[in-house]
């Protein structure tokens, strides 16, 4: 632990904590505050006669790092980079609609009430969607007979304890596959 000072070492390093009374004390400390105050003032006046600079401040925007996916045009070798990126995108048939997407909805085996219905209501909301049961057949062959029959995607309806709880969202042919959780 820290050495205990004595009020002889508080008087040295001129600390007013050795003074008893609390306005006398609280006076001090203003005085020093100003004379500290006044001190700086006298050396930034110093400092602008000498023609230095003033300092810069510190702020959010002038000490944010460098963002590397924003793109300046003054780069040259980004910009091609991203153009040749747009210009094979392989999301690119998706998000110009060049192709109508065809959903298949299904569940898992034996599915309650509840989750059929939840499943007829998904169908109701993505437009052309198809639901269909599974009758006991694995995921990878809802996969291939899915793929002849030219869906894009394939939406599992998953239950727990007669409740419908998770989807399983799948885009064909080759993924990507995505689990939502649902409470």
């Amino acid at each position: 632990m820290g050495k205990l000072r004595t009020q002889e070492d508080l008087k040295k390093i001129n600390c007013p904590n050795h003074i008893k009374t609390k306005a006398i004390r609280q006076s001090i400390n203003s005085k020093d505050r100003h004379a500290k105050k006044k001190l700086k003032k006298k050396e930034r006046l110093k400092r602008r006669k000498a023609g230095e600079a003033p300092g810069i401040p510190r702020t959010l925007e002038n000490t944010r790092e460098r963002d590397e996916t924003v793109l300046d045009t003054a780069e040259t070798e980004r910009v091609e980079e991203v153009q040749q990126d747009v210009a094979t995108d392989e999301f690119q048939n998706y998000f110009e609609k060049s192709y109508e997407p065809k959903v298949l909805i299904t569940f898992s085996d034996n599915p309650l009430k509840k989750t059929r219905v939840f499943g007829i209501e998904l169908s109701r909301i993505i437009p052309n969607s198809l639901v269909r049961y599974r009758n006991r057949a694995s995921v990878k062959k809802m996969i291939e007979s899915a793929k002849q029959r030219n869906f894009s995607d394939i939406i599992i309806v998953n239950e727990n304890m007669r409740q419908p709880n998770g989807l399983l969202l799948i885009h064909l042919p080759d993924g990507p596959t995505a689990h939502f959780r649902l409470s």
